[in-house]
């Protein structure tokens, strides 16, 4: 089911439902931008300049726990699957090995280990080319990423970038291209490569996979672990409390 919330929409249900909407919407002529959607992304969406990139966005998925928690219990949604990027990508690959793929982000050797997996359990996948992009902004690879993808007649997008930044590129490239479909899925191209390990499933059934991450990669992911989501739920938790004191306060 479709629910616009967060100022976004997102697709709810279980993996059957999500999977036979994108394999729909793949075959129309129009294209999309979606975003299995985190936490760390809700605090970028509130930030300008980031703000109208996020705008660009057709279609969320709930990546997170938390998420799925926020739709199940306080918005009543009822039983649903908590969508991870990197299972999706796989997912839809699976069901979409005649389209033209391609795959933007991270190292060229965890690219190559990535096209080395995709192949195993996709064996018939048409076409698949990779472009690992320049540490750099957005604005200095743009063009050289569009022009790859005109060449190469490109259905659909992979962007394994962290946010915003695959926000910002999937964006300009919506915008040259609007009849690509386009999928951010951040780290999922280092989780499906092998590169990196997923959390275990019990921390991941009690929304602690974020710790385990932290664990992992301090360095890289304290400032979001550990400032800019806490303070974010905590101006969250704020605005529902004055709502609940002050009934005409919107929230």
């Amino acid at each position: 089911m479709l629910y616009k919330d967060l100022q976004l929409t997102f697709i709810l249900g279980n993996w059957q439902t999500v999977v036979v909407f994108f394999k729909k919407a793949i075959k129309k002529k129009e294209g999309f931008v979606c975003l299995p959607c985190s936490l760390n992304d809700l605090t970028y969406k509130e930030i300008e300049p980031y703000r109208s990139n996020y705008q660009s966005v057709d279609y969320c998925t709930a990546d997170g726990m938390p998420l799925v928690i926020y739709f199940q219990h306080l918005k009543k949604i009822g039983k649903l699957d908590r969508i991870y990027g990197a299972d999706l990508m796989k997912k839809i690959l699976q069901e979409t090995q005649q389209e033209n793929h391609f795959f933007c982000g991270t190292t060229p050797e965890t690219l190559k280990k990535l096209e080395k997996k995709i192949v195993e359990y996709c064996p018939d996948i048409k076409s698949l080319s990779t472009y690992s992009p320049p540490f750099a902004e957005v604005q200095i690879f743009q063009e050289k990423l569009l022009e790859k993808l005109k060449k190469q007649s490109t259905n659909i997008l992979w962007i394994g970038l962290s946010s915003p930044k695959q926000i910002i590129l999937a964006s300009y490239i919506k915008k040259n291209l609007p009849n690509l479909k386009i999928f951010c899925v951040g780290a999922a191209f280092d989780f499906l490569s092998g590169q990196k390990k997923r959390a275990p499933k019990i921390l991941q059934k009690l929304a602690l996979e974020w710790l385990y991450r932290l664990i992992q990669e301090p360095v890289r992911l304290s400032e979001r672990y550990l400032y800019r989501i806490p303070i974010f739920l905590l101006k969250k938790f704020g605005k529902l409390l004055k709502k609940l004191l002050f009934k005409n306060t919107e929230v």
